[in-house]
């Protein structure tokens, strides 16, 4: 097989199905024996900086419904510091950077500033 058609069907299955962040993709790709020369400029091509926020959100939004903050989002209540760290891992082990975790919290929970370190 193609090393090169793998691992852009790679990336389009676990950015599309799983949400996972591009550092993370990075990894993965890495861990099965591709080269960075091979796979920066294929996450480049096929997962613009673009489509990771947007898969951040996505990722954020499903995990607040699982963990039941969706009242907190609206505004009617603030998350304690336990969901806001719950939310935070959770984005971080999918590989999205922490800067644009942090913006996108702030975002969602404007009177939270709890966020982990």
């Amino acid at each position: 097989m193609d090393d090169r058609k793998f691992a852009v069907n790679y990336i389009h299955h676990r950015k599309t199905l799983k949400m996972v962040g591009r550092t993370r993709l990075l990894n993965e790709l890495r861990a099965r024996g591709f080269a960075d020369s091979l796979s920066s400029p294929l996450l480049d091509e096929f997962f613009p900086a673009e489509d990771e926020a947007q898969l951040l959100e996505k990722a954020l939004q499903k995990k607040i419904r699982a963990l039941s903050l969706g009242k907190a989002v609206n505004g009617d209540a603030v998350p304690d510091a336990k969901s806001i760290s719950k939310l935070y891992n959770y984005l971080f082990r999918l590989g999205f950077s922490q800067e644009a975790i942090r913006r996108s919290l702030n975002r969602c929970f404007r009177n939270a500033a709890d966020f982990p370190e």
